[in-house]
């Protein structure tokens, strides 16, 4: 279901969250519908879960199940994916909303000015190509790649616990080991133990 963040109603260090979210999927349950300010064909609700982004730069995709509780029906979030954007004046909001580290309004902007719609696959790709956008050198392209390098692995962290049914609180604890280690770049392919210990085929994460 995709959706785009409407406000923070909890966000607890462990990566615990609770989020309202604006969607106008039609599939979600009239119990867990609320006004939206939107307009007409949106919807609020509430979801809960590990590894959403704090941001409504970016429109995020969510798979879970709803389930009651004393503050009403809710969406329990097994896997969140962000979804990139591809219009300039979504890309700039993305580049500027604090998810990358070394990239604050004017480097968003001149970036943007330089690249346009192919902001995205620059940064996926060829990184090195922000070498070409004034005010940023060696060191600032460093702290970008490494930035955005991390928030791409913490991500296929979370897809690939879902995938293999690995419960949001265990993939928050992964998560939060690998950004304390930091012992590998990527993942590659990996299987996991039943106490959810996980390693990697080709980089070290879990500590033994």
């Amino acid at each position: 279901m995709r959706c785009k963040l409407d406000r923070v109603r909890f966000k607890g260090t462990d990566g615990f969250s609770i989020f309202s979210y604006h969607t106008q999927d039609p599939d979600i349950p009239e119990s867990a519908r609320h006004f939206s300010r939107l307009g007409e064909n949106w919807y609020t609700f509430t979801a809960v879960g590990y590894g959403m982004p704090d941001t409504d730069a970016v429109d995020v995709e969510l798979d879970g199940k709803w389930e009651n509780s004393k503050y009403g029906l809710q969406l329990h979030v097994s896997s969140c994916r962000e979804v990139a954007p591809r219009t300039v004046k979504g890309i700039l909001a993305y580049l500027c909303s604090g998810l990358i580290k070394g990239i604050g309004p004017e480097t968003a902007k001149a970036i943007v000015a330089k690249f346009g719609t192919k902001t995205i696959d620059v940064l996926e790709d060829e990184p090195e190509r922000l070498l070409e956008v004034k005010g940023i050198a060696k060191a600032k392209l460093t702290t970008i790649m490494r930035s955005h390098e991390q928030t791409r692995t913490l991500r296929e962290i979370t897809e690939y616990c879902h995938r293999d049914h690995i419960a949001g609180r265990k993939s928050a604890e992964l998560s939060q080991r690998w950004l304390s280690e930091q012992k590998c770049t990527c993942l590659e392919a990996y299987h996991y133990k039943r106490d959810f210990q996980i390693v990697t085929t080709h980089h070290e994460l879990a500590s033994g």
